[in-house]
């Protein structure tokens, strides 16, 4: 068992498992899941939805801070 603080500038967050391997992978994202999808190119559905389009020259910079230790 662990506990794991969080600090990140994105706003959703991904975890994977699997039981068969002893790892766990935690991905800070800027949108939901299935996004680009769920939007269908309605702005308002992607801001909704956390996607960001960006237009040549633009950048998006994030960052995150992951830390574990023992369960309290």
């Amino acid at each position: 068992r662990m506990s794991v603080r969080i600090t990140s500038s994105l706003d959703h967050l991904v975890v994977y498992t699997n039981s068969a391997r002893d790892f766990v992978a935690i991905e800070p994202v800027s949108h939901v899941n299935n996004a680009v999808n769920m939007a269908q190119g309605d702005p308002e559905r992607q801001r909704r939805f956390g996607v960001c389009i960006l237009q040549p020259g633009e950048s998006l910079s994030a960052s995150m801070r992951i830390e574990t230790g023992p369960t309290t």
